[in-house]
């Protein structure tokens, strides 16, 4: 199926193999499962937990975040070192595939300064 040199693999990485090989269909019900159950807020976030403490899923004797399975799970990328969940819409809670991006950790700190520098913007243009 794919092929991870060693230097980039991970127990995350050969766990999504076999997922991908052998679990296809029963994880693309989670998905749709876990979407159908969020609820949806103003911004077109889907929430699922809350963002101080996102949902979490137990599967195949593998602990990981909700937003973590739909993200790698829609897109079909094997995580590999050095990549990144990204919440385009700074929600953590949020499990929306439109605002999930795969990419570095250096990628998910720009968009994290990115969006304190909005905010610190719109709090000295907008004073309450």
């Amino acid at each position: 199926m794919y092929w991870i040199p060693d230097t980039l693999a991970t127990e995350s990485t050969h766990w999504w193999q076999e997922t991908y090989e052998h679990y296809h269909e029963e994880l693309q019900e989670k998905l749709k499962a876990y979407l159908a159950r969020a609820t949806e807020n103003k911004e077109g976030c889907l929430e699922l937990g809350r963002s101080s403490y996102p949902a979490q899923v137990q599967w195949r004797a593998h602990k990981l975040r909700v937003y973590q399975l739909v993200a790698w799970g829609s897109v079909g990328e094997i995580p590999i070192k050095r990549r990144v969940v990204r919440h385009l819409c700074n929600n953590r809670a949020c499990i929306n595939p439109d605002h999930l991006k795969i990419g570095s950790q250096a990628e998910n700190l720009a968009d994290q300064r990115a969006q304190r520098a909005l905010k610190a913007m719109q709090c000295r243009t907008h004073p309450e």
